[in-house]
């Protein structure tokens, strides 16, 4: 592997080390392994699961670089036993076939009082973003950022417009919030179908970096990663090695998240309910249609404007290809069904094929139809 060209001397030593799970920061960068483990419902539960080592504590004073670090070991223990100590805060990452995971413990001195004082519970705000894509690669990439500001609830930065190669965060994410002890532990979870044309499994080299920044909104801003938006100053997460078995359980979990988003669509009002009538009068009345009197609308506006259709099924002549688009991606159902059988490379080329027809099936109808209408008009019709 060759070192990122701004990794620090601690860093490059600290990913030489055989020691997977082994958190690491300097004056530099932060470095997190994640875990491959599925974690407990419960807040102690969950910290447990998580070896000591791969906590970070690298949080600095916004804007510093190596201020104001939690490098006391008894400290460290104590905040992971709800201790408290401060406003200490820690980060760690995990995986499982669903998705990644940032835990966040953040010990919050008003835990003790904050009712007495008639103030409101003091969940931490959390400034957050993503990178995918190995951190090793030449240029600033998409990231996925936001805000945690209460349980349950994740503002987004939308700076982008949603396409077969940028999707927003939600509804990927979710994320909540528990007490333990004298700190608040929260939870960022990310599905794996959020992601799923930018996996951190099919890598030809040991080791395999995202950028990572989370910045607690408390005395005066505490960072894990450097300022806000600056990706080359991100903290890294080091994926764990996906054997054979855990890559299979991903792709099968996708796959079926991608059958279960493209049947949706497929039955949705907007593709015909499924079942593309033979002509607009069969689709009267059926549950969904968006006119109080569908008989009406028919007689009315469409027999003044025969050319109008509600659905892409109602086309008859753009019919066939919806037809077709309908039929690639339902004859993929049995080949999911024997996905367990196929050798490692053959899971792979069909994930590939597979996961994109089903996740982007919206994009391909549109697109699909847009050639229709532009071959229209380009024939004067």
């Amino acid at each position: 592997m060759k070192p990122h060209r701004n990794l620090s001397r601690g860093l490059i030593l600290a990913l030489a080390m055989p020691l997977a799970a082994l958190a690491f920061t300097d004056a530099g960068k932060n470095l997190a392994p994640v875990i491959w483990t599925t974690l407990p419902a419960d807040a102690d539960g969950a910290i447990r699961a998580i070896p000591a080592e791969a906590w970070n504590f690298g949080f600095r004073r916004y804007g510093a670089t190596s201020d104001q670090l939690w490098t006391d070991p008894a400290l460290q223990r104590g905040v992971m036993d709800g201790a408290g100590g401060g406003r200490t805060t820690a980060l760690a990452a995990t995986c499982d076939a669903d998705g990644f995971t940032f835990l966040i413990l953040c010990s919050e001195p008003s835990l003790t009082n904050w009712l007495e004082r008639s103030q409101s519970f003091p969940s931490p705000v959390i400034e957050f973003f993503f990178a995918p894509g190995d951190a090793d690669k030449p240029g600033i990439v998409e990231h996925f950022m936001g805000v945690y500001d209460g349980p349950g609830h994740f503002s987004e930065y939308s700076g982008t417009v949603p396409g077969p190669r940028c999707r927003r965060m939600l509804p990927y994410l979710t994320c909540g919030e528990q007490v333990h002890g004298n700190a608040i532990l929260v939870r960022l979870h990310y599905d794996w179908a959020g992601v799923f044309d930018r996996l951190p499994l099919f890598n030809d080299r040991c080791d395999n970096f995202w950028r990572v920044s989370a910045i607690r909104w408390a005395d005066g801003g505490l960072t894990w990663g450097g300022t806000v938006h600056q990706v080359n100053q991100a903290g890294y997460i080091r994926w764990p090695e996906f054997t054979g078995e855990r890559k299979a359980a991903i792709l099968k979990a996708l796959l079926l998240k991608g059958w279960a988003a493209y049947r949706k669509e497929a039955d949705s009002f907007a593709v015909g309910m499924g079942k593309p009538p033979a002509d607009k009068e069969d689709a009267v009345g059926k549950v969904g249609f968006p006119m109080p009197n569908p008989a009406l609308y028919h007689a009315e506006k469409v027999a003044a404007e025969p050319r109008t259709y509600v659905n892409y099924a109602e086309d008859p002549l753009f019919r066939p290809t919806l037809h077709r688009l309908l039929a690639e991606r339902d004859a993929l159902a049995p080949q999911i069904a024997a996905f367990d059988g196929l050798a490692p490379a053959e899971q792979e080329a069909f994930y590939h094929r597979a996961s994109e027809m089903l996740f982007n099936f919206h994009y391909a109808l549109e697109r699909a139809y847009g050639e229709y209408q532009t071959t229209l008009l380009v024939e004067g019709k």
